[in-house]
């Protein structure tokens, strides 16, 4: 027994001083940071490394969950796993308009394809100005696969602080709903879209030198490579006014990824054991309300 406790006491002595001996590397080689970098790095960076004292076992590059967090990932999974799932949307008028991610698939990819051919390039921001339906999804996952940023602009605040944080992105492109067409005239003269493309909500008439978001999506040839993404590559969306007119919020793609998962719109399971969230494939969720920030919207 006083064998063991002795053992039990040289073994945690052991452990000490490796520790102590570790920690000392990470301080004199930089920090966490710098220690983080050294465990993927290779070749002549991984001498160096070993040269300041890391343990050769953690001088390797970890592949547990090596996979990146894009959204291209989520449209493919959902068009091409879950194409009959329902997407449904209430216009104004009570009346209820069923899509599904079959047709979603499809249509986000039309979107990104004529953007693209528009002039949209890595990183430049397209403006939504969009309640909560189908087409917001669509614009959601077609801008940002095609590169861009999606910056969803609150119909709620003030005309000026919308055209204030419209100019202080910097968005190239607008797509709003034409039920919004008259909040758009009140900061038009104030804002300098390219391209405003009208998505025929309701019915109501549309400017004559903007795009029918409808026709836009009919010029589509279906060539649609996605272009190179990293999971952090970002998104912006306005904050709600509270912290000033240029105030904003960002999200990397994989934080969405991670929040669409969570959500369960696009990611369902297959089958009817529930998921994280007790829901089953053919549940249906309400979203109530747009989700505006960090770039982001929710559609049932």
């Amino acid at each position: 027994m006083c064998h063991g406790g002795q053992g039990v006491v040289q073994w945690s002595r052991e452990w000490s001083r490796k520790l102590t001996s570790f920690a000392t590397n990470i301080r004199e080689g930089g920090g966490w940071g710098q220690y983080l970098a050294g465990s993927r790095m290779q070749g002549a960076k991984g001498d160096r490394m070993r040269g300041q004292g890391f343990p050769p076992e953690v001088i390797m590059r970890g592949t547990m969950m090596d996979f990146p967090l894009v959204l291209p990932v989520l449209l493919e999974r959902a068009g091409k796993l879950f194409p009959k799932v329902e997407i449904l949307s209430r216009k104004p008028d009570k009346s209820v308009v069923h899509a599904n991610y079959g047709l979603f698939y499809r249509r986000a990819r039309q979107l990104g394809e004529v953007l693209n051919g528009l002039g949209l390039r890595r990183g430049d921001r397209v403006a939504s100005l969009m309640w909560n339906h189908a087409a917001h999804l669509e614009a959601f996952f077609g801008v940002s696969c095609a590169g861009g940023i999606l910056h969803t602009l609150n119909p709620r605040l003030h005309p000026h602080e919308i055209a204030a944080i419209a100019n202080h992105a910097g968005d190239r492109f607008l797509i709003i709903d034409d039920t919004l067409l008259p909040l758009l005239e009140k900061f038009r003269r104030d804002v300098h879209f390219e391209r405003v493309i009208v998505v025929p909500y309701c019915g109501a008439a549309a400017p004559a030198e903007s795009l029918n978001y409808e026709d836009v999506l009919a010029s589509a040839k279906g060539e649609f490579p996605y272009p190179e993404m990293e999971e952090t590559a970002g998104g912006r969306g306005a904050a709600a006014g509270s912290a000033g007119e240029r105030s904003g919020t960002a999200g990397v793609s994989s934080t969405k990824v991670c929040e669409m998962a969570i959500a369960g719109r696009v990611c369902v399971r297959r089958g009817d054991s529930p998921d994280e969230r007790g829901q089953v494939q053919k549940d249906r969720a309400a979203a109530t309300v747009c989700k505006l920030e960090v770039g982001g919207v929710e559609t049932v």
